[in-house]
């Protein structure tokens, strides 16, 4: 996590980082750092597809019925923006 850190804080290094982060998220799906970390990457870059596909993943490994739905929810916001 810590390298993901130092390289987000170069511009340059923004790809670097985010793949820092995916390693740790395939380590520990539900690790909350990385996936805020590389949840705000993707939405500064605009990718929204991306981050579509970043929140349903994370869905798909809680537990509890609540964050899912708020998850979902989400998602489907991103999709209906998209759409405009």
């Amino acid at each position: 996590m810590l390298i993901a850190e130092v390289e987000e804080r170069q511009p340059a290094r923004k790809n670097e980082a985010e793949a820092a982060l995916r390693a740790v998220l395939q380590l520990d799906p539900l690790h909350m750092g990385a996936y805020r970390a590389l949840a705000r990457l993707v939405r500064d870059g605009e990718r929204w597809a991306a981050l579509r596909d970043l929140i349903e993943a994370r869905e798909q490994h809680l537990p509890d019925v609540k964050e899912r739905l708020v998850l979902l929810w989400q998602a489907v916001e991103i999709r209906r923006g998209v759409a405009l």
